[in-house]
């Protein structure tokens, strides 16, 4: 263990190394327009400025271009013609929290105002992760430093800042609350999981942990949250925009995008399997969106499952630190892999934990190991297999393979431990 100085001496050096990152990522990426963020700005524009039939406005098919006539109309109107718009796909609450921020600032003071939350999100995570994953005695420094090289050289991480991506946030909120529950407090865990779930439904599936690690009082702290939400929402939100919302997650469901950025499980299957069979809606030279055949979505949720019952029957019988570990890493990689929609960007926590790996595996298999998935994940690697052939999609299958292969490589160091300790 680090003498009290050296943590000291260790946690002003990794406040140094984020600070710096963070300084540059913020020079890089604040001048340029963030598409997805922009959803939540012009949403909350819209809100604020009672138009409330734009909040929702999209394509007909969500994923196909061109924007909707009053989106574009609005950043023409801002001075913004060619950029990228995209819908908004969050629940309408926030559009009416956000709403007056976004009607004070210009489009790019309220980016650069959330990417500082963002990046500062991002800097407590990595602190996060190395809570969740210890105790281990891979300085906090070196930790990030492994961290934030790999997201600097990753498509996982540049695409993530560049699109200035919420999921930060989000992906925050359910580290915090795996973190408080890591650490005896379940109330706390289940309130920040209900807000993470509040803004984006997806870690809603993150209570299977507390089911798992049978935490009740963090389950009934997350359901009162989920409850004091809803209502809120119901209270002060109109009833037309709560229709749109879940409109809009009907009709994201009932298609199957296929892009370069989009790691899914459900949309591999799709195309490999069954492209045949599902009615061509949009295409592009790097999109294409489909009319999901039903079996696809069981079939995700079956892997899903499976994936989950394999985990819970290797982990229930390790000590608490590598329960966790193992349990938290598949958890990520699972739900976001088996999902219709497994944007890059859902994947950040994988790079924030990799450095983990060196509390499950020997220091040179975990070396080996960082390293490997790191280049996987570059940006180098990402351009070359996209440049093979970009209707092939070989960047899907590669990613679709590495995240398996990093989830069997999890199931092993179950096994291992298991065997350890069946030893002892």
């Amino acid at each position: 263990m680090q003498s009290s100085q050296a943590q000291q001496r260790d946690l002003v050096l990794t406040l140094a190394v984020m600070g710096f990152a963070g300084f540059i990522a913020f020079t890089i990426f604040t001048p340029i327009w963030p598409p997805d963020l922009s959803a939540i700005y012009f949403a909350a524009w819209f809100y604020a400025d009672g138009q409330l039939d734009q909040v929702y406005a999209a394509p007909e098919h969500f994923f196909s271009a061109p924007e909707a006539p009053g989106w574009r109309a609005l950043a023409i109107d801002m001075g913004h013609p060619d950029v990228d718009v995209l819908p908004y796909l969050y629940p309408p609450l926030w559009t009416m929290v956000l709403g007056p921020v976004a009607k004070a600032l210009a489009p790019f003071e309220f980016f650069k105002l959330a990417f500082i939350v963002q990046i500062t999100a991002l800097g407590a995570s990595i602190l996060l992760a190395r809570r969740i994953m210890g105790p281990t005695r891979l300085p906090a420094t070196l930790w990030t430093f492994i961290t934030v090289t790999v997201v600097v050289v990753s498509t996982i991480g540049i695409t993530t800042l560049y699109y200035n991506q919420p999921q930060i946030f989000v992906s925050f909120l359910v580290l915090f609350s795996i973190e408080r529950l890591r650490h005896g407090a379940p109330v706390s865990a289940g309130l920040l999981l209900a807000l993470a779930a509040a803004l984006k439904v997806t870690p809603l599936l993150f209570v299977l942990l507390f089911i798992a690690e049978r935490q009740w009082r963090a389950v009934a702290a997350m359901a009162a949250g989920l409850a004091a939400f809803a209502l809120i929402s119901w209270a002060v939100v109109p009833i037309e925009l709560q229709s749109a919302f879940f409109e809009r997650l009907a009709q994201v469901q009932s298609v199957l995008p296929m892009m370069h950025i989009n790691f899914s499980l459900q949309a591999l299957m799709g195309w490999s399997f069954a492209a045949d069979q599902m009615p061509e809606l949009f295409t592009q030279q790097e999109v294409l969106v489909w009319q999901k055949a039903g079996w696809i979505s069981y079939a995700g949720t079956a892997l899903m499952l499976a994936g989950l019952a394999w985990t819970y029957l290797i982990t229930r019988r390790l000590d608490l630190a590598d329960r966790y570990r193992i349990r938290v890493l598949a958890l990520f990689l699972i739900i976001h892999l088996c999902g219709p929609l497994s944007w890059a960007h859902y994947f950040m926590p994988m790079i924030l934990f990799l450095p983990g790996l060196a509390t499950l595996f020997s220091p040179i298999v975990a070396t080996l190991m960082i390293t490997a998935f790191a280049l996987a994940w570059t940006s180098q690697m990402q351009g070359f297999l996209k440049g093979l052939d970009p209707h092939m999609f070989y960047t899907v299958q590669w990613n679709v393979a590495v995240l398996v292969v990093f989830f069997l490589c999890l199931m092993a160091a179950g096994h291992r431990l298991n065997r350890r300790s069946a030893t002892l």
